[in-house]
């Protein structure tokens, strides 16, 4: 039986052309400096960070802190800090927590194991106004960071 020879390629140059950014654009929060500290213990690590330049305060307002596995594929962690809404699982003015207090739901309750590399991501959230079931939330804001569990 007889195949014909492939075709070539079509070499194509392609060019993306984007709006011009406006000069005066505010630019997003980003919840920066984020620390992991082990004082607490190997297994029991204090996460925190600076504020954005404000306290989430107003109801609808949050900080999310999570932590993930390595591959980003687990959420082991989670906790929601603000001061306004009493959904929050943590009512509190410092964007601090200490692993595994104030767990919130949806994650897999694992134990942090020394050794391991684990990502500690934060967001800023805030509900849009005029949000029925399911809400409808924007992310202002997010920073990550890798971190090893000491070895005891």
């Amino acid at each position: 039986m007889f195949y014909p020879p492939p075709t070539p390629p079509i070499l194509q140059t392609l060019k993306c052309q984007t709006d011009p950014i406006d000069p005066n654009l505010i630019p997003l929060p980003v919840p920066e400096n984020l620390k992991v500290s082990f004082e607490s213990g190997s297994t029991t690590p204090t996460l925190s960070f600076d504020p954005v330049g404000w306290i989430p305060s107003g109801v609808g307002q949050w900080y999310s802190i999570r932590i993930y596995d390595k591959d980003y594929t687990r959420r082991i962690y989670s906790v929601a800090i603000c001061t306004g809404d009493t959904r929050c699982t943590k009512q509190d003015l410092v964007p601090s927590v200490t692993f595994p207090n104030s767990r919130f739901g949806g994650q897999t309750y694992e134990e942090l194991i020394p050794g391991e590399e684990y990502l500690f991501r934060v967001d800023l959230w805030m509900e849009l106004p005029g949000s029925a079931t399911p809400q409808r939330n924007l992310l202002l804001g997010t920073n990550y960071e890798s971190f090893v569990v000491p070895k005891k």
